[in-house]
């Protein structure tokens, strides 16, 4: 049996066509790896904090390649010191002068993730932490990773790289209370290991099939001529 077909001028089109605006799937979403630096066989540089001074914070800024919400970072450190306490990651959003977004915590925090000491190990790596409510980023946009940790924590260290290996952001590092942000990076061409991952919504079949359906009718049509 052939297919069903709908006839207007010009000749036959299939009935699907009509009813693919119709046809509606369940989206998908895909995590992806979006901006990183890997300071892996260069580690030059070598931040240092604990609970010793929980209000001492690092950052490495970044800008989105992608439009989405962040759901998880990785961050290249190692526990130097203690068992008690956790490691604190917040997403902050970047300023027009390139420095982090300034408010004290809780104000200023797009995502937040809290990761016990223990779970932190004692050679350096990346460490992942999943965000507790995602992040959302745009393309172009500038983003801060912030690194600090409770009060009762031990010391760790964040490690990465001079020479500008990540050109699109830079090492910031403040104390609450004391001084705001200040551009490390700049004074000596930092960059801290990170990497972004990035929940972006994949095409569902209802956008395939329109795709698709926009496709053979406009060779339909010209066809005519």
């Amino acid at each position: 049996m052939g297919s069903h077909q709908l006839r207007f001028r010009g000749g036959m089109v299939p009935l699907w066509l009509f009813l693919c605006p119709f046809i509606r799937c369940k989206t998908s979403v895909a995590q992806v790896l979006d901006q990183s630096y890997d300071p892996t066989g260069h580690i030059t540089v070598s931040d240092g904090f604990g609970g010793f001074n929980s209000n001492q914070e690092y950052a490495q800024t970044f800008r989105a390649g992608l439009s989405g919400t962040v759901t998880r970072v990785d961050v290249f450190v190692k526990r130097v010191t203690g068992t008690a306490g956790s490691m604190i990651l917040e997403v902050r959003a970047g300023l027009d002068n390139g420095f982090p977004d300034g408010a004290i915590s809780p104000e200023g925090v797009l995502g937040t993730a809290t990761l016990p000491s223990t779970s932190v190990p004692t050679t350096s790596g990346f460490v992942s932490f999943v965000l507790n409510n995602p992040a959302p980023v745009t393309l172009g946009d500038l983003f801060a990773i912030d690194l600090h940790v409770s009060s009762s924590a031990g010391t760790f260290s964040w490690f990465g790289s001079q020479n500008d290996p990540y050109p699109a952001g830079n090492e910031y590092e403040r104390e609450v209370g004391n001084h705001g942000w200040f551009d490390i990076g700049t004074a000596v061409q930092g960059d801290l290991g990170f990497r972004t991952f990035v929940n972006v919504p994949e095409a569902g079949c209802f956008g395939v099939l329109t795709l698709v359906a926009a496709t053979l009718l406009s060779r339909h049509r010209a066809r005519q001529f």
